[in-house]
Order: structure tokens, then sequence, then C-alpha cells
């Protein structure tokens, strides 16, 4: 493995990793991201990391524009303070039913938005100010909650009388997870959103020091070129030309990349030309009622489907700084989701994280932006840039990078994120979501 670290230390675990770590240190660290600076990489990946700058060197968005980097990058113009912005909270019910939640949406009924089993959970993304009502399978409420952003936990406790579940094993457990988020809250400043316990990532999470570091990888898995018109393998070839890939920062907070060009013309051709056959209503992770955050089609493309996808996710492996094999279905990845939006759609702020009660989630978020929309469809994260927000649109067959876990194993609140709607002309886009420790649909609640 040839690594250029720039003071950045290296620790890789055995296995398919390897160990590779700057002379004389003697730091361990098992885990990935920002434990003392280490990574975790694959044994063959060639990579130079972008030296930090010195304090005071480090450029804003605005500087680096004025030099004619980041042009698909523009401030969203938020208030840093604004209470209108989206975040995560958790609901715990200890009562002897389940309970269904209404959002007050101003109705009698309320709209649904979802169910608490009884010693059950539920995680939402809301807005401050709004009202939640809890209500039994009979209909009657038992209590109802106003969202604020300084509270991210509410637990619907057992009564007094009801001392089999107050002395519960998963209760008590929930306080004192109840306890632990405050601590955590107070040392951080940030809320803790996901499982807990939970251990921090082994992947690798690529250094994000300040906006405009890059890191340069070099892969083997070339484009793939084709004729015109087609679409099989048949009509297909390896570019034997070296490919190196360029990482740049864009945001510390979240921590979010943009790779130009991550796919070629013919790769962007094939990946339109398989969407077309799979598109079906969008609908939400966490339940099988029409999303009404999103308004577009999505489909899902398997890895093995196609030389080319095959290729793609090799190369998606090496972007990541992970071993091909841990993009298989059966470790961490999922299939490749494939969404098209006409105009006037778009996707609502909303996390890429879900806490259902399992280690499993979500740590990292590839979004292809596969063929851009001529006016609008930006990516946005109104988190960014201390909450005034950026609007990322990156050129056809380019990728943003984005991570929805914390390396301390926390989910990421910044990573809050949404497509800005099309104004005119069709957006294609792809998500590949990588998990940690590993895939589970346990995660979705099922």
């Amino acid at each position: 493995m040839r690594v250029i670290s720039h003071a950045l230390k290296i620790y890789c675990l055995a296995g398919p990793w390897v160990t590779a770590q700057d002379e004389g240190d003697d730091s361990v660290c098992t885990t990935a991201g920002d434990c003392t600076g280490l990574l975790l990489l694959p044994p063959s990946l060639e990579v130079t990391l972008g030296a930090p700058l010195a304090a005071g060197q480090v450029p804003t968005v605005q500087e680096l524009k004025a030099q004619g980097r980041l042009p698909y990058v523009s401030s969203m113009g938020r208030s840093g303070t604004n209470p209108e912005i989206a975040f995560g909270a958790k609901f715990r019910n200890f009562l002897r039913t389940d309970l269904s939640v209404f959002y007050d949406d101003g109705t009698p009924q309320g709209a649904y938005s979802g169910k608490i089993p009884s010693k059950g959970r539920m995680a939402i993304t809301t807005y401050s100010g709004h009202r939640f009502k809890l209500r039994t399978p009979a209909g009657g409420d038992v209590a109802t909650y106003t969202m604020d952003h300084r509270q991210t936990m509410y637990i619907m406790h057992p009564p007094p009388d009801d001392t089999e579940m107050l002395d519960s094993k998963v209760y008590k457990g929930t306080l004192e997870e109840q306890q632990f988020m405050l601590d955590y809250e107070k040392r951080e400043g940030r809320p803790w959103l996901a499982f807990w316990p939970r251990q921090p990532p082994t992947i690798t999470i690529w250094p994000a020091a300040h906006v405009g570091q890059r890191h340069v990888v070099s892969t083997p898995n070339g484009f793939m070129r084709c004729k015109a018109a087609s679409n099989d393998a048949a009509g297909c070839w390896d570019d034997p030309s070296p490919l190196s890939l360029t990482l740049e920062v864009v945001s510390t907070s979240p921590r979010v990349f943009v790779i130009e060009n991550l796919l070629s013309e013919d790769e962007v051709e094939h990946i339109v030309h398989l969407g077309k056959n799979k598109l079906d209503l969008s609908r939400s992770m966490t339940g099988s009622h029409e999303s009404n955050t999103r308004t577009s089609s999505t489909g899902w493309l398997k890895r093995d489907s196609t030389p080319i996808l095959s290729r793609l996710y090799n190369r998606f492996a090496d972007v990541l700084g992970i071993p091909s094999q841990e993009l298989d279905h059966d470790k961490r990845g999922e299939n490749l989701q494939v969404v098209r939006y006409g105009k006037g759609q778009e996707y609502m702020p909303h996390h890429d994280f879900a806490e259902q009660g399992v280690p499993e989630q979500r740590v990292l978020t590839l979004l292809l932006h596969v063929e851009p929309a001529a006016r609008g469809g930006a990516t946005l994260f109104p988190k960014a840039a201390d909450g005034t927000g950026l609007s990322i649109k990156p050129p056809r067959g380019s990728a943003v990078l984005f991570y929805n876990m914390l390396p301390d194993g926390n989910s990421d609140d910044s990573s809050l994120h949404a497509g800005a709607p099309v104004e005119e002309g069709i957006k294609w886009a792809c998500n590949l979501w990588v998990w940690d420790p590993k895939f589970s649909t346990r995660a979705f609640g099922f």
C-alpha cells in the first residue's frame, strides 16, 4: 500500500485490512475516523491525503469560489439559529398498550406518523413547534408532545403502580440512556441520536480538516466506454487510461465531499437506461405508506446485474476507501437506488439514518448526480456552514459523499439534507448507502 499521509497517521485492522503506521508511532486504534487522526484503508489502495493547512490559512467557500474552485457550491443564506431547521427525536413507550402517533396538522384526526409498540421505540425527523398526539388502539389520547430542538428523547413512563415495568431491564436501560444523552450533549455540544450503547465505526471515514482539502484516490477500475446506443456488455470495453479521482471537502460539519467525474458519459447513459425500467413511486425509509417528503420515482439496481454496475461498485469501494467485497449486499452495501425527479418534485429535509433499537446503521451516503436538472434539483445541507446551509449541484456524472455517522459512533444530526425542487428538466440521481457494522433489515423496523 502506498499512502502519502502528510502528518496523518495510518492504522489498519487485520483480515482484509493491513497495518501501516508512521514510523515511531506507538498509538493504538482499532476504529475509524478521527481517533487521533487514524484511518482504515485496504492494502491495495493508492491514496494521497491532502495536507491540512495551518490555523489562519484555512479558506472559506467564498474565497475558494473567487479562485475558480467549487463553482457548484453556494450558500443557502439561512440564519444559523433558525428554529425551523429539522432535527431528530426519539420516542419510548412503557405503557401496557401500543400507541399510534399522529402529527397535529390542524385536522381533528391528525396525520398518522407511525406506531410505538409497548416497550418499543420510534425515531422521527421533526421541527420545533410541531405537535404529536399519542393514542391508544381505542382512539384515546394519552399524551401530546410539542417538539423542542433542545430535547431529543420523549418517554411515556409507566404508571407508579406498574412495578414490573418500572423494574424492567428495558425501562431502566432507557433511563440510563437518557442520562447518557444529557451528559453527552453537555460534553460534546450536540445530541446523541444513535442506538445506545454503540461502538465507533469500523470503516474508513476520510479526514475533513477544512473546506478545500483534497484527497486523491488512484483506482484500477477505470471508465467503461460503449458504442453509441449500446447498453450491454458486448458493446462496451474498459478504458485502459489511469483514473485518479479527487475527493474535495466542501463541508466539515457535516463531513461532505464532492467527487467530480466519478462516472463516464457512457456509464451515465447506462444507469439512466436501467433506471427507466426500474422506477416506482418513492416510499419512505421507515414505513410502507406513501412518502409525503419525497416526490419522485425510484428503483433498485443490483451490483451484479450488469458488468458496468459491477465495475462501478469496485470503483465506489476505492473512493470510499474500503475493500470491494464490503459493498456486497450481505455485508455493508445496499443495492444502488436510482431516482428520477420531474419538474416540481423534491425531497424534503431528512436524515439517512433511523434509530430502530439496533446498532446497525447507515454510516455514509454516496449520492450520484447522474444527470442534473437544467435548473434546480441541488442537494441541500441546511445545517452546514454553521447553520447558514450549503447548496451543492456538481456536474453530470459527479458525486456527493457525506457521512451520516460521526467517528465516535453517534448519528450526525448535521447530515440533515434535502433535494431541492426541480425547476426545469429531469434529474437522475443514485444513492449508495453503506452500513456499519453491517447491513441489516432490522434497522428498518422489520
